[in-house]
């Protein structure tokens, strides 16, 4: 849900984020459990490395999550200077990580025989609602659990402006609207795209089925089962001084982001201590509840596109694979002011999960990878500080870059301030650190421009999230 994904050519799943029902009787739920060792010492060194050195972040909480226990640390605040501590109780903003519980209630209705995987939306859409060119009856579940039904990744009529997120004041109408208007660039099950529009659809139409809120069934059909006590879609009242307050990318405070229509794709709230009792049922070491069997079916392929480098499963992007040719399942999450990380391992001589919560707009995706594989790097960071440039420094800047063969960024200035645009998407401020490397304060990105002996700028370079592009300038 970043605004910047698109720009780095990068496949993240990622960002710009009741009821009713009892634990299963049949078991206990598995409560967390720390276990103090060295590994645990060397947790804390990277995430005080990440808050208190580099700067990057304000409050995190990372669990990694063994068979015998795990091994838990908690840093920073829940409101930068604020002084309120993080805990494993904090509740964060998870973002995108809320399409993994989507697609564990998918898995679970078709188990139980209440939808198949096969079926096409219209058989769930009023029937006022039509799509073009009969897509309603060729787009299906499947489709939208797999980010392949051709749909956008943001809605193109949501409010861009609303502080509470793209996704807030979104409702029913304006998704039957965009549903009605729709024209996909591929068709159906031919291209991955990653859509916050196809799992928030998936969402709707598995509530509608229910005939029950997504927040009722989400509550039922998952966090009852794995006594997940604390996470809810909105955070009641009596729980807010335990909410982690989210912080842009360079730790200001942003607000809280919202969810209506859409909730599927990325409104969950929740803490350390609720989803290590998640993530352990997928590392196949969590409660025997009557959704193991539906968490398990997320993770098996559905299908490849032919030639493609993906195959695709519930929910989840082609697992990246260590040195040794173990799968790592993993999903990032974000919202305007947080970020978070959930992978794992479940291998018959490994099984292991990592989860790491953020109220900081700044990504935590390369902990998570080199806590579930050393031999995957950190970033190397240093701190991000706006400093004060001499009048005329900017002159240089701006022109036309050429991006990709496709794609260019604008960058301009105007009254002291430069701005960077890609292509026609927003322009957005980015603000110096060094006289030739800016900011972005909606993202984790920076650019760095390339200057010659004669003090031209002939490049620059693009970092969103640690990963470079090299555009020249035209």
């Amino acid at each position: 849900m970043h605004i910047l994904k698109s720009m780095a050519g990068m496949s993240v799943a990622a960002l710009v984020v009741f009821g009713c029902g009892q634990p299963d009787e049949r078991s206990a739920v598995r409560e967390p459990q720390t276990v103090a060792d060295e590994n645990n010492a060397y947790l804390a060194a990277i995430l005080d490395d990440r808050i208190f050195r580099a700067e990057r972040n304000i409050g995190m909480a990372a669990a990694v999550i063994l068979p015998d226990g795990a091994q838990i640390y908690t840093a920073g605040e829940r409101i930068a200077g604020g002084g309120a501590s993080i805990t494993p109780d904090t509740i964060f903003e998870i973002g995108s990580l809320t399409k993994i519980f989507t697609s564990v209630i998918l898995a679970d209705m078709v188990a139980k025989g209440e939808v198949s995987l096969n079926d096409p939306i219209s058989k769930y859409l009023p029937t006022e609602v039509s799509l073009q060119n009969s897509l309603g009856d060729r787009i299906t579940l499947l489709h939208l659990a797999t980010h392949t039904s051709g749909f956008e990744r943001n809605p193109p009529n949501s409010n861009a402006r609303d502080e509470r997120g793209i996704f807030a004041n979104y409702g029913k109408d304006k998704l039957f609207e965009y549903l009605r208007n729709v024209t996909p660039e591929s068709a159906p099950g031919e291209i991955y795209a990653y859509s916050n529009i196809g799992m928030g659809l998936l969402g709707y139409i598995l509530a509608e089925r229910a005939s029950v809120t997504y927040a009722e069934l989400i509550k039922e059909r998952v966090f009852d089962p794995l006594g997940m006590v604390d996470t809810h879609l909105v955070t009641p009242t009596a729980m807010d001084d335990r909410f982690a307050e989210p912080h842009n990318s360079i730790r200001k405070p942003s607000s809280r982001w919202d969810f209506d229509i859409l909730a599927g794709a990325g409104a969950i709230r929740s803490t350390l201590n609720d989803m290590q009792k998640f993530a352990a049922s997928f590392a196949g070491f969590g409660a025997d509840v009557d959704i193991t069997t539906s968490i398990k079916s997320t993770y098996e392929q559905q299908y490849a596109i032919p030639g493609g480098d993906k195959s695709f499963y519930l929910g989840w992007i082609s697992p990246t694979q260590t040195a040794s040719g173990e799968n790592i399942f993993w999903h990032d999450g974000g919202t305007g002011g947080s970020r978070s990380f959930f992978g794992f391992i479940n291998n018959a001589d490994r099984k292991q999960a990592v989860v790491i919560l953020s109220n900081t707009a700044f990504s935590v995706n390369d902990i998570g990878l080199h806590l579930l594989d050393e031999e995957r790097p950190l970033r190397e960071l240093e701190s991000l500080r706006e400093i004060e440039l001499p009048v005329g420094a900017l002159a240089p800047f701006p022109g036309v870059y050429q991006l990709g063969e496709d794609e260019t960024m604008t960058i301009s200035e105007e009254n002291g301030q430069l701005y960077a645009q890609v292509s026609n998407d927003k322009r957005y401020p980015v603000y110096p650190y060094k006289v030739n490397a800016f900011f972005y304060t909606v993202a984790d990105a920076q650019i760095i421009f390339d200057i010659d002996d004669t003090g031209s700028v002939v490049s620059l370079i693009l970092v969103v999230e640690g990963h470079k592009r090299v555009a020249k300038k035209l």
